[in-house]
């Protein structure tokens, strides 16, 4: 039988806490104030049941008046002239950072975090490298983002809620399993025909997403993020199998 991942563990201890701290509880509950369905588990033998869903339209009208102004990145070199090759290159990365602002569609992802403090407490972003996005030029890959739902963050001391100062981090996925082997294969793991597909969606988001396709074939995997020597390495398993060993990202700090 093979072992569990230490990741694997890690994840469970997670999943420990947040059941004490009814998380997952509170985020389906309040999913489903959120959606209209507000009378799930109250006997109302056929009576009618309304619903004013003030709850929608008080979550939007504050999403609103909180990105009212658009954002935006812009780098300046102090105390130098604007044709200085500072100055230049400070205007060089400014123009990049818009360019990445549109492409990640920056703007569109705000509001959706927002939506999701006001649903589940907590707006979580990650970020990473791409190596498939195509640039238009010799080499490929660039910056790409998703948002985490907040019962898919496990960090390792849930007392701070100080990112940065976390010992480790570990974002859950529910990918396609013959993705998950694919990779496991390319990185060498020796028992990648031994990951196989589960229906451990129990921890998911919401009443939705405890609903798959029939035989979707997926399993859950693990990315956990770690410092070391100043650096934040990174490692994916699912429960008995590396599928990608650790790796230093060179990164200073978590993206996310």
């Amino acid at each position: 039988m093979s072992s569990v991942t230490q990741a694997w563990q890690e994840y469970e201890q997670g999943i420990d806490y947040k059941t004490r701290i009814g998380l997952y509880r509170t985020v389906d509950l309040n999913e489903r104030f959120y959606a209209g369905d507000q009378w799930v588990g109250i006997p109302h033998e056929g009576l009618p049941t309304p619903v004013v869903n003030f709850i929608r339209y008080a979550s939007a009208w504050k999403i609103a008046a909180v990105t009212d102004r658009r954002l935006c990145l812009k780098f300046l070199a102090e105390g130098v002239s604007d044709g200085d090759d500072i100055g230049i290159y400070a205007r060089q990365i400014s123009a990049y950072c818009d360019m990445l602002w549109e492409r990640l569609k920056m703007d569109y992802l705000t509001k959706e975090g927002l939506k999701q403090a006001a649903i589940t407490g907590d707006y979580v972003q990650y970020f990473y490298w791409d190596t498939s996005l195509d640039t238009g030029q010799a080499l490929t890959g660039d910056i790409a983002t998703q948002l985490i739902d907040n019962v898919c963050y496990y960090p390792g001391n849930p007392s701070s809620p100080d990112v940065q100062s976390q010992p480790y981090i570990i974002l859950a996925f529910r990918e396609q399993l013959a993705k998950v082997r694919e990779e496991a294969r390319a990185n060498g793991c020796a028992n990648a025909d031994d990951i196989t597909a589960d229906e451990d969606n129990e921890y998911t988001a919401g009443d939705r997403g405890k609903i798959e396709l029939d035989d979707a074939g997926k399993c859950n995997v693990l990315l956990k993020m770690y410092k070391k020597d100043g650096r934040i390495w990174c490692e994916k398993c699912v429960k008995n199998a590396v599928v990608q060993p650790p790796k230093n990202t060179r990164l200073t700090r978590y993206p996310v």
